[in-house]
């Protein structure tokens, strides 16, 4: 889910500058992310953020989001929320066997999945004066951008419906007041994201909270972005110990699966090509809260997955909680990886 894009102008020294109304509208960009764009950072390195975070626009001025990343700019009417990434179906899973051939036991008790398609799909409309919603959808094809015209003052907040907790705002006002220029915005923006960097940096270099505990990512809160890894990304256990997986004090705008065994992304999507999200991925693959210990050979082949994990309360059922516990019932070394972000893979070396 990473875009990578050059951002020259940003990274060069601008003098702050405020600019009165030009004769004409102006278009003014956001970047949307920034995925794959700062040097150094840590792996997995994922910016949750509108860059800059507050713009100031004219009456009748453009805004253009430039994507890195896997975003949308959903802006709900004034006051109202942003729709939800995932919905619930109408129907039950049905027909959904393990890689054994065995029903898994969520067919005919939990609902279906889908992207909401209000937050999937893009809006027609151009225009926003705060009384209707607008919405990028997800980004498509190469250098995909967003582009809205404001034509009422006030100051509008827009957020991202794939990220809950990630949010812009744009303050529009009279022609007759100075705005930044482009120049001091791109600068703002360098900026902005540069400390998000160095946060990242502090946060991935914290130390595990413990042998057998692991961070479900990190997104400490207050802070705009997530590292979509498990720390530590090398697990040790003896046969007969659990090990905890926790989001505590993290940021609500991320999902994660624990998932252990031999299936690849590519077997088992997160999302299918139709937008229904897969049970098999999103769903634990037994019946919670009593798993069976992990042996290697669960499902038939080793398959076994914890389901979604998070810390927003709004998620629909397929979430059990911002924890979640393994227990090791044989040695081995066995993968373990979330089935949303790619790259976010583990290790674990269980021993007598």
């Amino acid at each position: 889910m990473t875009r990578r894009v050059l951002a020259a102008a940003c990274a060069a020294a601008a003098i702050v500058a405020f600019t009165p109304s030009a004769a004409g509208a102006a278009t003014h960009t956001v970047f949307v992310g920034g995925d794959g764009v700062v040097r150094n950072a840590p792996k997995q390195f994922s910016p949750n953020a509108f860059l800059r975070k507050t713009i100031t626009v004219h009456v009748g001025d453009t805004v253009r989001w430039r994507f890195r990343g896997f975003h949308t700019v959903t802006v709900p009417a004034r006051g109202k929320q942003a729709p939800a990434f995932a919905i619930p179906g109408q129907s039950k899973v049905t027909g959904v066997l393990d890689p054994a051939g065995v029903l898994f036991w969520f067919n005919n008790v939990l609902p279906t999945l889908a992207v909401n398609p209000k937050a999937a799909a893009p809006t027609k409309s151009t225009t926003y004066n705060g009384t209707s919603f607008r919405n990028s959808g997800l980004p498509a094809g190469r250098n995909p951008q967003y582009r809205l015209k404001f034509t009422k003052a006030g100051t509008f907040d827009y957020f991202c419906s794939v990220h809950p907790g990630m949010e812009g705002h744009v303050k529009v006002v009279g022609s007759s007041k100075g705005i930044p220029s482009e120049k001091a915005n791109a600068k703002a923006a360098a900026q902005e994201l540069a400390a998000i960097a160095r946060q990242a940096v502090r946060a991935a270099a914290k130390p595990a909270k413990g042998p057998l505990t692991v961070d479900l990512g990190r997104a400490p809160k207050g802070q705009r972005f997530t590292i979509n890894a498990f720390f530590p990304s090398a697990i040790n256990a003896k046969v007969g110990q659990t090990v905890q997986f926790t989001m505590a004090g993290q940021n609500p705008n991320e999902i994660h699966t624990i998932t252990l065994g031999p299936l690849s992304r590519a077997q088992v999507p997160f999302v299918d090509n139709r937008g229904n999200i897969n049970p098999e991925a999103a769903y634990p693959s037994d019946p919670p809260p009593a798993f069976p210990p992990y042996t290697g050979r669960n499902h038939g082949n080793g398959f076994f997955n914890l389901g979604l994990h998070d810390n927003d309360p709004a998620t629909p059922a397929a979430q059990i909680g911002p924890t979640g516990a393994v227990t090791f019932g044989a040695a081995g070394t066995f993968q373990l990886k979330c089935l949303v972000h790619d790259g976010m893979d583990a290790t674990v070396n269980v021993t007598p």
